[in-house]
């Protein structure tokens, strides 16, 4: 009887095992179903508050419902490793679409509207960076196939368009070409500091984003939206002057 007991109790432990290994599949490959979608709607989430007050106001309201409506659906299937940031990242177009729809999308009021303002501030910060390279690092190391699958044939030549994750050279450190970019810290490192205007090397990239990701906040930090303060001292451990950079 005992030993029953045990085979059913190793039996249960296996069944919800396989299960949740099984879910974890299925989330995978439902985000990886839709890792185009995503990919264009990070890529220009990580553009969009260097353009909002430029664009046509009409082809902006279609990319955020485009952009909003493809991270939901992510966000409605995503694991838990890439939630949080579908949920910030959505939530900060949210605000951005809700400050417009107040303006009533006029861009002559778009100049002093201080809500508008800060919901561009905290869309272009540190933080919601780190977010979207979390969410570029999961469609690169998990969703391979999708990817290989969309290559074009060796014999073609495709001009690629640049990405939010890619790395400028300098002549302290050039890159080589066949570095790893694919990692977390690096991916995370190289759109912080795109997104500032900063060229760095490979190593400063892995530091910053190593970096960032220590930056913990807490909820009162987190409503004020003042990200770039706690996150710049992480330029001065990595060695990156930021002083004579121009404001994004």
């Amino acid at each position: 009887m005992r030993i029953g007991r045990c085979f059913s109790f190793g039996i249960a432990t296996l069944l919800l095992t396989l299960a949740g290994c099984s879910a974890g599949a299925v989330q995978r490959d439902a985000v990886c179903d839709r890792s185009n979608a995503i990919d264009i709607a990070v890529g220009r989430t990580g553009e969009l508050a260097k353009g909002v007050k430029s664009m046509n106001p009409a082809a902006l309201r279609n990319q955020l419902d485009e952009d909003l409506n493809n991270l939901v659906a992510a966000l409605d299937v995503a694991p838990k490793r890439i939630s949080g940031d579908l949920a910030t990242v959505s939530d900060r177009l949210r605000d951005l679409y809700g400050a417009l729809e107040l303006l009533d999308w006029d861009p002559v009021r778009f100049v002093s509207d201080q809500t508008l303002a800060r919901a561009v501030a905290n869309l272009g910060s540190v933080n919601t960076t780190r977010h979207l390279a979390r969410i570029t690092d999961y469609l690169l190391t998990s969703c391979q196939d999708e990817a290989s699958a969309a290559l074009p044939p060796p014999d073609s030549v495709v001009q690629l368009p640049p990405t939010s994750t890619s790395i400028a050279t300098n002549n302290e450190g050039p890159i080589p070409a066949d570095q790893d970019f694919l990692t977390a810290h690096v991916a995370m490192g190289s759109a912080i500091a795109e997104s500032l205007g900063l060229k760095v090397t490979v190593d400063e990239a892995e530091c910053l984003g190593r970096e960032a990701d220590l930056v913990s906040l807490s909820a009162d930090q987190a409503a004020d939206g003042n990200y770039d303060d706690l996150f710049r001292p992480i330029f001065a451990k990595c060695g990156v002057n930021v002083t004579d950079q121009p404001a994004p």
